[in-house]
């Protein structure tokens, strides 16, 4: 749909992901994902300590009394919002999370213990195949 000029790719906040979605026994069909837009507008405002990436969260704050206000506002925003949350998948009060494939927190950034040794174990293509599996 990009190729003809169909749909356009939009940076903007105002601009929603469309997704395909295959219904069973018919063609795929295109649908658009409104819960992005909701959820860059439930967090307009708090950029400089929530980042929110799909239906994820993350609040980072300096001190503990920032955090609790930090935290105390996303919160409410959600309830206002008549959102929910499932308290099984909420973590609260880390001192480090993984997220994206890196584990932050106390000031620093570093990539998982997963994701280093991935690479150290990574063996080295030695055929032709191997390389372009590599590659591919």
């Amino acid at each position: 749909m990009l190729d003809l000029k169909i749909i356009e790719v939009g940076e903007s906040d105002y601009t929603s992901p469309m997704i395909l979605v295959e219904a069973p026994g018919s063609d795929p069909r295109s649908c658009i994902d409104y819960r992005r837009k909701r959820m860059v507008k439930l967090l307009k405002g708090c950029e400089e300590y929530a980042v929110l990436y799909f239906d994820d969260i993350v609040i980072y704050s300096h001190s503990w009394d920032s955090h609790l206000k930090h935290l105390e506002t996303v919160l409410k925003r959600i309830e206002a919002a008549n959102l929910t949350l499932k308290p099984s998948k909420c973590k609260f009060t880390q001192d480090y999370v993984l997220y994206l494939g890196q584990t932050a927190g106390l000031g620093s950034r570093r990539p998982s213990e997963t994701k280093v040794q991935a690479v150290v174990d990574f063996v080295t293509p030695k055929t032709k195949t191997d390389i372009r599996a590599f590659l591919v």
